[in-house]
């Protein structure tokens, strides 16, 4: 912005770039990150909003259309269907995949809901799934890109994730979302933002220590989330008026 001669140049200058701006603010280091962006634009009047908020990612009419050709299932409303992704940015904010595994055949056995997974090739090859093939699973994981997001969580009752990139589109949706909080950063600066939003955290002394793999070799943070603490929440959300339709 320099260089380009721009004349009004606003930052927080945080990693030793304040000399290049021309008005610099103290970083808000309390705000979630949703408002950080926003609270620059108050040295120009616009005033920023008194609590953490997310945007709708909406999508075009054919977008909707072209996944629900891709996985037409969706469309079957009779069925009630939790988004499960298992992955995260780092080691550090995942959950062990045999919980999940155990969540998915629990959720399965007791017939809540049919199970869609996304996530990556890898994910998938590392950890398959082979035993819920025949029952109600649809492992997307590698099949669905990030525009298909938004709609399969539309058209889903419940995601249950990490704190992850695609839990924080599936919060920004509106609908019901089971965040697995590690405890890697303060929940309050970066957890998921959205009406629908629950966490579950497990207390750590050593939090928020913000580092990609636990220095301490238990991850504790993660490892000593209970099955039954998940279960519990995931028949709360079901039920009702929680687990209906955002579309």
């Amino acid at each position: 912005m320099r260089l380009s001669g721009i004349p009004f140049r606003v930052g927080y200058g945080i990693t030793g770039g304040r000399f290049l701006a021309t008005h610099s603010l103290d970083y808000p280091r309390h705000a979630h990150q949703s408002q950080v962006s926003e609270i620059l634009l108050t040295r120009v009047g616009v005033p920023a909003s008194d609590a953490p908020r997310s945007v709708r990612f909406d999508y075009s009419l054919a977008q909707q259309e072209m996944t629900l050709s891709k996985f037409p299932f969706l469309e079957d409303r009779a069925v009630k269907k939790i988004v499960i992704h298992t992955g995260a940015g780092y080691p550090s904010k995942k959950w062990p995949f045999e919980k999940f595994r155990q969540v998915i055949n629990e959720v399965l056995n007791r017939e809540l809901a049919a199970v869609i997974l996304i996530g990556s090739r890898e994910e998938k090859h590392a950890n398959p799934l082979e035993e819920a093939a025949n029952r109600k699973t649809y492992d997307l994981r590698g099949e669905s890109g990030l525009e298909d997001l938004p709609v399969i969580v539309d058209f889903s009752n419940l995601y249950l994730g990490n704190d992850s990139g695609p839990g924080h589109i599936a919060a920004a949706q509106g609908g019901p979302v089971l965040i697995l909080f590690s405890g890697v950063n303060r929940s309050e600066i970066w957890r998921p933002v959205g009406p629908g939003v629950n966490l579950i955290r497990h207390e750590v002394p050593c939090s928020p220590c913000e580092m990609p793999v636990c220095p301490l070799k238990h991850q504790d943070c993660m490892n000593k989330i209970e099955l039954d603490a998940v279960m519990n929440q995931i028949t709360i959300m079901l039920s009702e008026k929680k687990g209906q339709l955002h579309v």
